[in-house]
């Protein structure tokens, strides 16, 4: 990599600009825009995955052997971006799952299957492979949808053999500011929490507000076909859990697997929105924590 781009690619990730990166979205929303899509691009590379695929790619590497190994991936992207990377990195095969509609509505039956790489249409919470049949799993962006994720991890516990890990890197988490995750589509016009342009939902309003309190707020500023669907999406929708961080370090800690590694990262939030917030969600304090990565390991024996 050019000497240029390497020190593009640690101005881009340093916690200065995650310092900035709130203030500057909601100023200047455009600006904002342009700045993470290079960024995006310098951390993607030429990799053939996207910038958040890559970075947990990078993650994955530190702690898996990927070379000559088995791998599943739960929740696999539509481009099987993932699985063919992990191809390319030696893996002697890789395995996704995933079940959203929209893969499955190109592809008849429940099976994709190229050469040493298979996507199978099927739940994290019942997988359908033999036990101790994995050497690693691997999960980006997913853990944030699963509805029942003490199951899941069952499940991901029974699939991996003896000494296997687990890696996931997820967000952004319910008590984040984006928490809500929003992602909301009507007639070709597209909401979505990571675009500023797109995005009427202010950080944490999904955790100050009620479901009619959002519904008011929204009205006669957002186009009235896009009112309800929104806020259907915040509270009701099962494309997301609504797991706070506490619960996740609960779950974790409560499965069959033991905890080797866990990252945060984490936006800088404002003392008296975190009291406020302290205040509406007793048993919480880390509204700051936007996404979670952790390893987890299985028992040798």
């Amino acid at each position: 990599m050019p000497a240029l781009a390497r020190a593009a690619r640690g101005l881009l990730n340093a916690n200065a600009l995650r310092q900035l990166a709130n203030p500057l979205r909601a100023r200047h929303p455009a600006l904002y825009a342009r700045i993470n899509a290079m960024r995006k691009k310098l951390l993607s590379g030429r990799s053939g995955v996207d910038a958040y695929q890559a970075n947990a790619l990078r993650g994955f590497s530190e702690v898996a052997e990927v070379p000559g190994a088995r791998i599943l991936e739960i929740g696999s992207d539509v481009g099987l971006s993932v699985l063919k990377r992990l191809l390319t990195e030696g893996a002697r095969e890789a395995v996704g799952i995933n079940n959203a509609p929209e893969i499955w509505k190109e592809h008849p039956g429940a099976w994709i299957e190229r050469g040493r790489l298979r996507l199978i249409d099927a739940a994290a919470e019942r997988m359908p492979f033999e036990s101790e049949s994995f050497d690693f799993v691997f999960s980006v962006a997913t853990f944030e949808h699963i509805l029942d994720l003490p199951r899941a991890l069952s499940e991901m516990h029974r699939v991996l053999r003896p000494g296997g890990l687990l890696y996931t890197n997820f967000g952004p988490i319910w008590s984040g500011g984006k928490g809500h995750h929003l992602r909301v589509e009507v007639d070709g016009v597209e909401l979505r929490h990571f675009m500023p342009e797109t995005n009427p939902l202010p950080d944490f309003v999904h955790l100050l507000l009620s479901p009619d309190q959002l519904r008011d707020s929204l009205s006669g500023r957002l186009d009235e076909k896009l009112v309800e669907p929104v806020v259907h999406w915040v509270y009701r929708d099962r494309g997301i859990n609504r797991l706070f961080h506490a619960d996740y370090l609960r779950i974790f800690d409560e499965s069959a697997f033991s905890v080797r590694r866990l990252r945060a990262e984490r936006d800088p939030l404002d003392l008296q929105l975190r009291r406020l917030l302290a205040l509406r969600h007793p048993g919480e304090s880390s509204f700051e924590v936007t996404n979670l990565e952790a390893v987890l390991t299985k028992a040798a024996g």
